[in-house]
């Protein structure tokens, strides 16, 4: 499977250089021919000279907004390679570990057929039961935007019509979540964080937000790097969340540029 990881970024150069630092060991020498879609700012040389050493640096033409980039960057991906299967989509304040490319490529190959599966995420931060294998995984109805992968076949028939670029309409996360809510899809989710959101200013980061997008148990380097992970029934992984009704809740149901 041909996989391709594309990077969205603006103007935080801070936080992008502590994201790249943790990508480093994962993308050097790597099949994953990475991109950045770079917003235009004051700060895009800063951004793209921390982005050079890993590949090529695409500058958009004015600034798009977070839910236009997005699209823009997966789509220009498919479009100009017929043999990529799949995406994986990063942002410039999400860090990583050093497994995650390891985690995508099981879960990419071994979901390719499960029709359930939407989306492949790397990041948690549900109240999550003590004692699980690190290399364990769920699938789970909510979707997580810190770091995530998905099909060309499901990008194309699920998410390339369906996204709206109405900067009132609420963020792009919200979005694919809604597509999975309203198709019967879920996503595939790691015990234990592979990602973590640094973006402790921005835009998007209002106050009081920042402690809930944060990886749970998330680790840069694990001494034991897995290559094959299990997945287990999410009945068995978390602790139950009481929904608006007080009733058991698993996350379901909560209510174009050229390239």
């Amino acid at each position: 499977m041909k996989i391709r990881v594309v990077f969205v970024g603006y103007n935080r150069p801070e936080f992008f250089r502590q994201t790249m630092e943790s990508w480093a060991p994962v993308l050097t020498n790597s099949p994953y021919d990475p991109v950045l879609f770079l917003e235009p700012s004051p700060r895009q040389t800063e951004m793209a000279d921390i982005f050079a050493p890993f590949g090529q640096v695409r500058v958009n033409d004015h600034v798009l907004g977070i839910n236009v980039n997005n699209w823009h960057a997966i789509s220009c991906v498919l479009d100009e390679d017929p043999t990529v299967d799949a995406v994986v989509l990063a942002e410039d304040d999400v860090v990583v570990s050093d497994d995650v490319m390891a985690y995508f490529e099981w879960a990419l190959n071994t979901y390719r057929a499960d029709a359930e599966i939407m989306t492949v995420g790397a990041f948690e931060s549900l109240a999550r039961l003590d004692g699980l294998p690190d290399n364990a995984v769920v699938r789970h109805a909510w979707f997580w935007p810190w770091v995530w992968g998905t099909w060309r076949n499901r990008w194309d028939r699920f998410l390339r019509g369906q996204w709206s670029f109405d900067p009132e309409v609420q963020g792009w996360d919200d979005q694919v979540w809604r597509v999975m809510d309203s198709n019967g899809r879920k996503s595939i989710i790691p015990i234990g964080s592979r990602a973590d959101h640094i973006g402790t200013t921005g835009v998007h980061m209002l106050p009081g937000l920042m402690e809930g997008t944060r990886g749970r148990d998330f680790v840069a380097r694990r001494s034991v790097r897995h290559l094959v992970f299990e997945e287990l029934p999410a009945a068995a992984a978390f602790w139950p969340v009481l929904g608006a009704g007080g009733e058991l809740y698993d996350g379901a149901g909560l209510g174009a540029v050229g390239c």
